[in-house]
Formats: structure tokens, C-alpha cells, sequence
């Protein structure tokens, strides 16, 4: 099972390897803190690593909002094409 959260700042913008070394370095201690604290018969082991979805889901914006795609767009909307 994969469960996400997620944690964005602009102060740790290019720190993502060191961040999501120290978590995984510091796993077991959290693992133990979670399961003092979560009413589960196990408590899940605990992997982080980097979500890069964000960076896409930016990367995306950015294209779309390029005038030369915004004209194909607004092209094939007045065209009536999907």
C-alpha cells in the first residue's frame, strides 16, 4: 500500500536528496513514534522518497501557458475540434 504526504517551502527548494536521506536515515525513529500514537495492530514500515508529480503538474502549466500553445488551443477551440 503507498500513502502520501506531501511537504512543499520554498526554503528547502534543492535540498530534496539531503531531506529525503535524513527521513529515510531517521525511519525506524519515526516508525516508533507513529505507532505510539496511531491505534494500529502493525505500524507500517516507513520509505520517503521524492515526489516529482509536482515538478510535472508545474512543467504542464508552463506549456500550456506559452502563447504559441495558447493560440493552437484557442485554434482548435474555435475549429470546434477535441
Amino acid at each position: 500500500m503507498w500513502l502520501g504526504a506531501g511537504v512543499e517551502a520554498a526554503e528547502t527548494a534543492g535540498q530534496e536528496s539531503a531531506i529525503i536521506r535524513a527521513l529515510n536515515e531517521h525511519a525506524k525513529f519515526l516508525r516508533g513514534q507513529l505507532g505510539r500514537r496511531i491505534d494500529m495492530k502493525f505500524t507500517p514500515d516507513l520509505k520517503f522518497r521524492h515526489d516529482e508529480s509536482f515538478d510535472t503538474a508545474s512543467h504542464m502549466d508552463r506549456l500550456f501557458n506559452d502563447p504559441r500553445v495558447r493560440a493552437d488551443i484557442e485554434h482548435a477551440d474555435d475549429q470546434g475540434e477535441d
